[in-house]
């Protein structure tokens, strides 16, 4: 699978001198987190609402050109684990894509996530979530919670009462709302520093966090399944679902750049990606066999340009006296096409699989060498 399989090609942008107030318009008109900035029909920088929130407090004068950063483009051919690999180094979780000069589409982790969800079945939340997250009070000031979000970068942030249980969430783009209200019918298009049900011009930052936060919140616990996070995560095009134990109690968040850093750390070398099926595998044991995996490729880093994926089937053929036996199907797709695939046995599964990855290292190494000795011997014209 490749970028322009899953990319949005239908692509709002804005240009550099509209003011922030109308790139912020556009977002909330759409559903938009960034926007392309264009310029005859070249890509010049991003905006995103990550920019328009760390400074809140300007006029509409303010141009896009002030905020926007020039964000890293990728080609329509390039594979999904380029993308991973891209937003995981950058940051960056919407990507232009490119054709020659041309903005073509945009890629972004939401349509990663969208066709990698069976990575994640057997993986719970406690693995990837983040914990020691700030916690907001109702009576706290608005600017608080910008301060927390922009040094945390974090998108949105529990609420709790004064037992320590949750009772909302707040999110950046709510406190965004504080600040530009749509005066259309008076030939505005936004108004700068008017609170929102408010008819006087006031500093939103000192408002309290209660005006914003919401009590429509989703969700989890710690021992839920990340698959189930990541599906609440696509119907809803939330970035963060916050996660509470057993007494309601927040612990931590699920954010969807954690899931993109998952499934680049199971990327080996040159955007190599494993996945298993059959026998469930806890999260430690998942990691390590990623392990093994990337050690093998270290060893032939030479061949893992050509190497796609690799599949890995599991299934155990006996147990007794608290003893368990392993098959293990090893597939591995090759760039070109090529398929190769082996079968092994045993009862240690780390070895079991170090082994079948060594059977089909020794015949891409005679494959490579035979190619090699062929092109050497095949006549110059």
């Amino acid at each position: 699978m490749i970028v322009s399989d899953i990319m949005t090609k239908k692509v709002r942008t804005i240009t550099a001198n509209e003011p922030v107030s109308k790139a912020f318009g556009m977002m909330k008109r759409h559903g938009l987190n960034n926007i392309p900035v264009m310029s005859e029909g070249l890509l010049i920088g991003m905006i995103t609402i990550k920019e328009v929130l760390s400074q809140p407090r300007y006029g509409t004068s303010v141009k896009v050109s002030n905020l926007m950063f020039m964000p890293p483009t990728i080609s329509e051919d390039e594979s999904i684990e380029s993308v991973v690999s891209m937003i995981t180094e950058t940051g960056v979780n919407v990507i232009p894509v490119i054709s020659g000069l041309r903005l073509v589409g945009i890629i972004s982790d939401h349509d990663v996530l969208g066709v990698m969800k069976e990575e994640f079945e057997e993986v719970q939340v406690s693995d990837l979530m983040k914990n020691n997250v700030p916690l907001l009070e109702k009576n706290d000031a608005t600017g608080k919670a910008t301060r927390l979000m922009d040094y945390h970068k974090l998108t949105m942030l529990p609420v709790i009462n004064d037992r320590g249980l949750l009772i909302g969430v707040i999110y950046d783009y709510d406190i965004l709302k504080m600040f530009y209200k749509p005066r259309e019918k008076a030939g505005v298009r936004m108004s700068e520093n008017v609170a929102v049900g408010s008819g006087r011009s006031i500093n939103p930052l000192s408002s309290p966090i209660n005006v914003v936060t919401s009590s429509n919140y989703e969700s989890l616990n710690p021992n839920d399944k990340v698959s189930k996070a990541l599906k609440i995560m696509l119907k809803k095009d939330l970035n963060t679902l916050v996660i509470i134990n057993d007494a309601g109690a927040p612990v931590g968040v699920l954010e969807r750049r954690k899931l993109i850093n998952y499934l680049n750390r199971k990327a080996g070398p040159r955007g190599v990606l494993l996945t298993f099926s059959g026998l469930k595998l806890d999260y430690a044991m998942n990691q390590l066999l990623t392990k093994v995996l990337r050690d093998h490729l270290l060893r032939v880093n030479y061949l893992a340009v050509g190497l796609n994926k690799v599949k890995v089937y599991i299934k155990p053929v006996h147990e007794g006296a608290g003893v368990r036996k392993y098959e293990l199907n090893l597939t591995i797709y090759q760039r070109g096409g090529g398929v190769e695939r082996t079968q092994k046995v045993g009862y240690d599964l780390r070895a079991v699989f170090d082994d079948a990855l060594t059977d089909i290292e020794r015949v891409m190494i005679k494959t490579y060498k035979k190619k090699r000795y062929n092109l050497w011997r095949k006549p110059r014209e």
